[in-house]
Parts: C-alpha cells; structure tokens; sequence
C-alpha cells in the first residue's frame, strides 16, 4: 500500500519505484501524487471514486499495474473501466474502432454528427455532415445500432467507455 502520511517526497519516491508504467505516461511525479492523495482523500470523505484508463496497446503488465491500483485505493471493479488506446488521430497503434466495436456517444463537431468522440477524424464514423436538425442524426444512430442488435452483434467488446 502507498502511504501517504508523511511527505510528499516520500510518496512520489514510493509511487515511483511502485507503478513505473504510469509514470512514464504521467510525466509530472508531484501532479501524479496528488492525484493519487486526491483519491484517498476522496475515499476517505465517502465520495464514490470511478476511473477510467486508457493503457496502450502493446504492454500486458500495464492492465495489471491498472487492478493493482485500483484494488489499493479500494475502488470496485464496477466503477473501473480500462480499455486499449484506439487507433486514432494521433494514436499509430491500437484498437481499430468500428461503429459495430463501440456503442454510439453522439458528437457533434463542425465537421458534421459523429458515432462517436473518440473516432472524429475517421471518416467511416460520420454519420452526417448535415448537424440539424440534429434528430435525423440521432435517429440514424439509433436505428443502425438497433440493427446491430437484432443481428446479434457483440457491441462494445473491444472498446469499452465510460
């Protein structure tokens, strides 16, 4: 277990040696303790504490290190989610997203009505250019997502969301 009842110097010597892969993403130790003291601290008041993160594709020990945290700052399973980076704008690796591989999160951008946020630079994922009025898009969604339903399609297998 992290103690965080001495200095914060301590900690972040403590965080290091004990979760090197979040590190190496979250390049500013002392904002990464605080974090972390911030969910303690959110813990101990009482306030339900839900995490979301996204590890990369090519590390298994990176989703274990994930459990082990989250098991340490006693958060549920229910309330983690994690999931592999998607190949997406910047993203060179990772999980190829499709309108079957994720359930739809309507995003509206200037570009036009997408299937969802995290895929708003991949073409296949616009669902219209034309934003209103926005109800022909949103019906759109809903009946090829009901499609995929009745098909039986596994969605949301590969790419979970919050």
């Amino acid at each position: 277990m992290v103690d965080n009842s001495g200095s914060m110097d301590a900690m972040q010597d403590e965080l290091r040696q004990r979760f090197p892969l979040f590190l190496k993403v979250f390049h500013d130790l002392a904002e990464w303790a605080k974090a972390i003291a911030g969910v303690r601290v959110a813990r101990e008041l009482g306030f339900r504490v839900r995490l979301a993160s996204t590890i990369t594709a090519g590390s298994p020990h990176e989703e274990t290190e994930v459990a082990d945290l989250c098991v340490e700052l006693g958060l549920a399973s229910s309330d983690v989610i994690v999931r592999r980076v998607a190949a997406e704008g910047f993203a060179n690796d990772g999980i190829i997203i499709t309108r079957e591989s994720v359930l739809p999160e309507v995003c509206v951008t200037a570009d036009g009505v997408y299937w969802h946020p995290v895929a708003v630079t991949n073409p296949s994922m616009l669902v219209t250019p034309t934003i209103f009025p926005l109800q022909v898009a949103v019906s759109a969604i809903r009946d090829q997502f009901l499609d995929f339903r009745r098909r039986g399609d596994v969605l949301a297998a590969s790419f979970p969301c919050a």
